[in-house]
């Protein structure tokens, strides 16, 4: 227990949602691709390849999915709720038997479905906690406009952000360097000692 490997890798080897095709409702409402009695085209590919074509038709309450590439047709049923201050969001109700969830993403296996449907995982899911913290210090640091280096010290606060801002947004970059280095000290102590 608690050996070389061990802590939060259960997702790993499980397959992505990047490694799928996926259409995001939010991306088609932005488009105008929901608007009733509107059809319109998705393709996918790989290089040079056709991957996949769908023509998407747009219903009030669904849209009709027609997969050019396999010659089928897949119903998802749309729903709404309400924004605090106005307006409706949209969501795809997923289209597999015995699920209906409410879902902003759907991928495709053999057809268009959740990603818990497909059993997917996101690919941050079998990443170590260091290297989560080095995406969100990465992060940090291009808000804060200093140089890429990860042991940063030439820091300046960037011109009209609060001091309390800046040191809050310090403070936590520090917290983040931290974790990272303490991950990767503890993945080479782990290594070390399962190699010799």
């Amino acid at each position: 227990m608690g050996g070389y490997g061990s802590g939060r890798h259960y997702q790993h080897g499980k397959k992505t949602t990047g490694q799928y095709p996926s259409i995001d409702v939010r991306v088609l409402r932005r488009n105008g691709l929901l608007v009733p009695g509107r059809t319109s085209s998705l393709n996918w590919s790989v290089g040079d390849h056709p991957l996949l074509s769908i023509q998407i038709e747009a219903r009030a309450d669904q849209i009709i999915l027609h997969d050019r590439t396999q010659d089928c047709v897949q119903r998802v049923g749309l729903d709404f709720t309400e924004c605090h201050l106005s307006g409706k969001r949209p969501w795809f109700l997923c289209p597999n038997a015995g699920c209906g969830k409410r879902v902003a993403l759907l991928y495709r296996g053999h057809q268009f479905m959740c990603r818990h449907c497909l059993n997917l995982a996101y690919a941050s899911q079998s990443e170590a906690e260091y290297v989560r913290a080095t995406r969100r210090a990465d992060k940090l640091r291009q808000k804060l406009g200093w140089p890429h280096d990860l042991v940063n010290l030439a820091r300046e606060k960037p011109k009209g952000m609060h001091w309390r801002t800046y040191l809050r947004l310090q403070a936590e970059y520090d917290g983040l360097v931290n974790r990272y280095l303490t991950g990767l000290t503890e993945r080479y102590e782990g290594l070390v000692r399962y190699c010799c």
